[in-house]
């Protein structure tokens, strides 16, 4: 178990965690890379939040390995801390874990797997040949919104009315924003 104290616009807080200790675990045959925001694709996001009418939000997802189902399948087991295990476990108990987990080796890759399909699902397109730049375009082709991507960070920009449509919560029902 992780602790971290955070700062929020509601102060400072402090943050508890569960980490996994990813470097014990087989690297052999393992999935563990996943695409991020280039230099590129960062300038392009910002070019178009630069157009007049168009907004600029930046998230922080919430949890985000926790949104994630477990990598690519596979049974995740970890044996909780001997001292203070999370309230309802007991010391050193074996769980199975359902969605990835911080600090894994394929966390990241589980995150933008899980990412990629839910803006699918929301007719949010991933460029072919920039990866972990993704644009929602309207009825006429005109891109709408565009954002990139990096981990579990985001730069999202869109035309002011896709804002007000939740279009964010939707897509990303667990992040914290920051919008102007």
């Amino acid at each position: 178990m992780g602790l971290a104290r955070k700062s929020t616009t509601k102060g400072q807080v402090m943050k508890a965690r569960l980490v996994a200790i990813g470097c014990q675990e087989p690297i052999e045959g393992m999935l563990t890379e996943s695409p991020i925001a280039s230099h590129q694709a960062l300038c392009l996001t910002l070019g178009f939040a630069s157009q007049s009418g168009w907004g600029l939000c930046s998230l922080d997802t919430t949890s985000a390995y926790l949104q994630a189902p477990s990598g690519d399948g596979r049974v995740l087991l970890l044996r909780l801390p001997a001292v203070n295990p999370p309230p309802g476990c007991v010391s050193c108990q074996v769980v199975h874990a359902h969605s990835a987990i911080y600090g894994t080796r394929d966390a990241g890759r589980s995150f933008y797997k899980h990412f990629a399909k839910v803006a699918a699902e929301h007719g949010v397109k991933e460029l072919k040949l920039e990866r972990a730049m993704f644009v929602f375009r309207n009825p006429a082709g005109e891109p709408i919104l565009v954002a990139s991507i990096h981990v579990d960070d985001a730069s999202w920009h869109s035309k002011r009315q896709v804002h007000t449509e939740g279009s964010l919560r939707r897509l990303l029902p667990s992040c914290e924003r920051f919008c102007t």
